[in-house]
C-alpha cells in the first residue's frame, strides 16, 4: 500500500511524506489486547440509603452502569444529609433503618424540597412491608412508589429506567 500526505502550512512551506507499507510490515493484532475505554461522567445521581451490607453489595451489583453513581448512606440521618449536599435523580430508600427510619426521612426530604422550591425526587421505598397499613405510610411520607424485599434485578432496572427516563436533567436510560 503507498501513503502520500502533503500538508501546506500558513508559514509558506509545503511537507510531503511518501512511505510505502506493506502487509507484510503491519504487526498483526495481538489477541487479547486490550481495546480503549471512553469513560464518560455518570449521567445520573442515585442516592440509595441502606443499612444492609449485602442489600448495599447486591444494589451496587444491580446498578454497576457506568451512567449511574451511586451513593450509599447507612441510615435515614445521614440520607438526609447526603441529599441536602448534593443534587439525585433518583432516592432509592430503605424502610426499616436505626437513628431515622426510611418513612422519616423520605419526610424529611420532601419537607427540604418544599423550603427550597425544588421539583420532588423520585424516592422508592425498598421494604419487606407488604401490608396496607405500612404502605399507606410509605406513600403518606412521601415516596413515590416501592418495591418489596427481596429485590430482583428487573424490579429494581425496571424503576431506574422509569424514573430517570423522566429525570428534570432529562435523557433516558433506553
Amino acid at each position: 500500500m503507498f501513503f502520500h500526505r502533503s500538508t501546506d502550512h500558513a508559514l509558506g512551506y509545503q511537507m510531503t511524506i511518501e512511505s510505502v507499507l506493506t502487509t507484510q510490515d503491519a504487526a498483526p493484532p495481538k489477541i487479547g489486547a486490550a481495546t480503549p475505554k471512553y469513560s464518560a461522567a455518570p449521567k445520573y445521581k442515585v442516592l440509595l440509603v441502606e443499612d444492609n451490607n449485602d442489600s448495599v453489595a447486591i444494589t451496587r451489583a444491580f446498578l454497576s452502569d457506568p451512567s449511574i453513581h451511586l451513593t450509599v448512606s447507612a441510615d435515614g440521618e445521614q440520607g438526609v444529609r447526603a441529599f441536602k449536599d448534593s443534587s439525585y435523580d433518583l432516592v432509592l430508600m430503605d424502610i426499616q433503618m436505626p437513628v431515622l427510619d426510611g418513612c422519616g426521612a423520605a419526610l424529611a426530604i420532601r419537607r427540604w424540597e418544599i423550603e427550597n422550591g425544588m421539583i420532588p425526587t423520585p424516592i422508592t421505598a425498598l421494604t419487606a412491608l407488604s401490608n396496607a397499613s405500612d404502605l399507606a405510610k410509605i406513600f403518606a411520607s412521601g415516596c413515590s412508589n416501592y418495591l418489596p424485599k427481596p429485590v430482583t434485578k428487573p424490579m429494581l432496572l425496571q424503576t431506574v429506567r422509569q424514573f430517570l427516563g423522566s429525570s428534570p436533567r432529562g435523557g433516558s436510560t433506553q
